[in-house]
Formats: C-alpha cells, structure tokens, sequence
C-alpha cells in the first residue's frame, strides 16, 4: 500500500494505491477513485516516465494516471477474472468504470 499527499493547493489530498505487481486500487481522500482492469499508473513529474509501484521512494514527485481498461478487459469473461485477481489481494470491491468515478 502506498500513501500520496497531494500539496499543490491548500486543500491537500491524500491517494492511496494498493498494488500487487500493478496497481489495483485508488482511492483518494478515501473515496474509491479507480480500479483495476481500468490502468493506474505513476508517472515522474520531471521526466515523464512510469514509475513501476516497486521503483517509487520518497520524495518523488508523481504524476497518477488513470487509463480505461481495453474493452476485452471489460467483458463479462475480463471482469471476472479480475475479480478473482482483486479477491487475492484483498479486495472485495465490485467494478466500479474510471469513468463514472471521475469528477
């Protein structure tokens, strides 16, 4: 698990990312905030690159990306082997798309 502060503005976040491998869960503020099959990823603010889950240290400063999942992912078939996915790691959550999560 990994904490984030978002000090950018005087009302500052917090995003928490769970990974196992790749980031599976986002929740920001403590609301659900992306998750997989939909793609979060980190990106370095200075050199935009992807900064994989076991790369990041403190300090560094990130981007956090989220990406729709490819449309196979989204089936029926990709859902439910995410949810196994999801279950392994702890996580009981139902799908919930990026898109209706954002705004």
């Amino acid at each position: 698990m990994l904490k984030m502060k978002d000090n950018r503005d005087s009302a500052s976040s917090e995003l928490e990312l769970k990974a196992k491998n790749e980031f599976l869960i986002a929740h920001k503020n403590e609301k659900l905030a992306a998750m997989a099959p939909d793609i979060i990823t980190t990106v370095s603010s200075d050199a935009g690159k992807c900064v994989p889950a076991e790369k990041i240290m403190e300090g560094n400063k990130l981007v956090v990306l989220g990406i729709l999942a490819p449309e196979p992912w989204r089936s029926q078939k990709g859902l439910e082997l995410w949810r196994e996915v999801m279950q392994r790691s702890g996580t009981d959550e139902s799908y919930i798309p990026i898109e209706q999560l954002v705004g």
